[in-house]
């Protein structure tokens, strides 16, 4: 059940601190990732840090259709803050 795109590490965590699950967001940069916060209901984001090509990340983002996609940890950050 922990085991991604499951849910349960995300379910334990929400009982443990308390959280909604439909408020956070799966931040990841791979196609399991993105399906796993979309199981759990999340708002999604794709993070690009790695060196893969664009053809590489546009596979990725067609396959796991994020609700964002970020090149990196700063966008990322910025990109929630706008959405909050």
């Amino acid at each position: 059940e922990c085991r991604k795109p499951n849910i349960g590490l995300l379910v334990q965590a929400a009982n443990d601190f308390g959280l909604d699950l439909n408020k956070c967001f799966m931040v990841g940069d791979f196609t399991w990732d993105i399906q796993t916060g979309k199981n759990a209901g999340c708002t999604t984001v794709l993070v690009d840090y790695s060196k893969r090509s664009p053809e590489e990340i546009a596979k990725i983002v067609a396959e796991s259709k994020p609700d964002f996609h970020c090149p990196d940890f700063l966008k990322t950050a910025e990109t929630i803050i706008s959405y909050l």
